[in-house]
This record gives C-alpha cells, structure tokens and sequence, in this order.
C-alpha cells in the first residue's frame, strides 16, 4: 500500500461489533490498528470466521481471524465489611441447595468471577465465601442461580 488503508470486517455474527483504532491507516500505508470484537448478550455460542478488509489505492488485501464465542455465567457480589479479607471462593451446583464444588482455583481478589464451564440448556446455583487473612472461611453466602441459554 502507498495510499492510506481504510479498515472494514465482514461476517461478524448478529450482536457482536467490531471497530478498529484507527479506523484508517494514513498515507503511506504504514502502521498499525487495533481491532476490538465486542460480543453482546444475543450473540449466539459458535465459531465465525470474520473477514478484515484493507483498502488503499485500489489495492484490497484480506485475511480472516476465527471468533469463538462460548458461555458463561458473570458472578457479583457485595463484598464482605473489612478488615482482613484476603479474597473470595465461588461455589457452583447443579442441583439448589447444593451439594456445592468450588469453582476457583486460587482466591478471587474482588467481587467478581467469570465461570467459562458453563453449558448451555442448564441452571446452576452459586454461592461464595470471604476468607480472611489467616485462612478462615465464612458461610455460604444467599445462593444465586443462573440459566445459561
């Protein structure tokens, strides 16, 4: 390219954006963007290969990245009064009431865990626990559920 390279994608499935920073690449075609793909709450769970196009001086070169969008259940939670609180544990059943498997492998640092091993077509059921600094666990807190669609 010797011109600027305008920026564009194609096949981004329905709820999901995509945008580029720059939009364009200026003259003489040299540098870089950063493209995002934001995947909103109705984009379907799949693999889509998505086309980016870059256009200068009536030249089009492309090349196509892979989108794979997959579950997930987002968890918040009011954090515990201080002090001494190290972090939290997530739990997760299937069945309400529990029997509940820690989820986490590590302590959470703040109030918020993305569990990735959901399915599709089921409820789980959550709760958490503060751990303070010498290790001791709270209660379980309210259970939480969620249907992953």
């Amino acid at each position: 390219f010797s011109s600027s390279i305008s920026l564009s994608a194609t096949g981004v499935p329905v709820g999901t954006t995509v945008s580029f920073n720059p939009n364009a690449i200026p003259a003489p075609g040299a540098g870089s963007s950063t493209m995002t793909i934001t995947v909103g709450l109705s984009t379907l769970e799949g693999t889509y290969p998505i086309t980016v196009i870059g256009t200068g001086g009536g030249i089009r070169q492309t090349v196509t990245v892979t989108l794979t969008v997959t579950a997930q259940v987002v968890l918040t939670w009011t954090p515990s009064p201080p002090p001494g609180i190290a972090g939290y544990n997530a739990y997760r059943s299937m069945i309400s009431g529990g029997p509940y498997t820690k989820i986490n492998s590590s302590l959470i640092p703040t109030t918020n865990y993305n569990d990735l091993t959901v399915q599709s077509g089921y409820t789980y059921y959550y709760v958490t626990t503060a751990v303070n600094n010498q290790g001791q666990e709270s209660i379980y807190s309210n259970e939480a559920s969620a249907t992953v669609p």
